[in-house]
């Protein structure tokens, strides 16, 4: 089972979910329902997200969510990209 650690970042200490920005919360969410390969929970966060979609408020949440979840995205590869670089057993061939 996935689970995403929320960090407050200006004490460091542990931090609460529904504290983060919607479009954080949302990408939070639909990764850790994702890596749990829980479809369903995803679809809904994504179907809730965008049911406002026609709305030009409801379109800049969308966008910002997918954002968001897409910056996660590029995060994480470079962070085990790095990981495995750092690794000395890493093959470099």
């Amino acid at each position: 089972m996935f689970v995403l650690e929320v960090e407050d970042t200006w004490t460091g200490q542990p931090g609460r979910p529904e504290n983060l920005p919607p479009e954080l919360a949302f990408a939070a969410q639909f990764a850790t329902a994702w890596g749990n390969e829980d479809r369903t929970a995803a679809q809904a966060l994504f179907d809730a997200l965008a049911d406002q979609a026609h709305t030009e408020a409801g379109m800049e949440r969308l966008v910002d969510g997918v954002l968001v979840l897409y910056g996660m995205a590029i995060a994480t590869t470079r962070a085990l990209i790095q990981e495995q670089r750092s690794n000395p057993n890493h093959r470099k061939d």
